[in-house]
């Protein structure tokens, strides 16, 4: 074993990805073994440090605001490309700004989506793009 802190971190390292398979392998099992005690012992943590962890949450909002608006843009872009093609305009009337438009479904039905598999689901018969009046 190596004696300096670089070399030590370097030899875990290569250890750790040696014995990767082993090591995750071990953890499902250890996790599927115990996870009523796990699952009970998560809950009671969040219950007992609610406000430390809301507080924590926070705090990482603020310090990721433009991070996650950015995302948050990026995807819902995403989503009035797909729906209403390159530049998105409105399915009903034409409407093109950005900030009226919504995903909208044509013959409701939208609960299908949000109890299934996959919430956002990209279907050539799904929503159509509307806007708000």
């Amino acid at each position: 074993m190596p004696n300096d802190i670089a070399s030590l971190k370097e030899y875990k390292k290569k250890w750790y990805e040696k014995n990767k398979e082993r090591l995750l392998k071990k953890r499902k099992k250890y996790y599927e073994k115990h996870k009523d005690e796990i699952l009970a012992r998560e809950k009671k943590y969040k219950k007992d440090n609610e406000e430390k962890l809301k507080a924590r949450r926070i705090a990482y909002y603020k310090e990721n605001r433009a991070h996650i608006t950015g995302l948050n843009t990026e995807i819902r872009m995403t989503v009035l490309k797909h729906y209403g093609g390159t530049p998105p305009k409105c399915a009903c009337c034409g409407e093109s700004h950005l900030e009226f438009l919504a995903i909208d479904h044509i013959k409701g039905g939208g609960i299908k989506e949000r109890k299934g598999p996959c919430q956002l689901v990209f279907a050539t018969s799904g929503p159509s793009l509307t806007h708000f009046s």
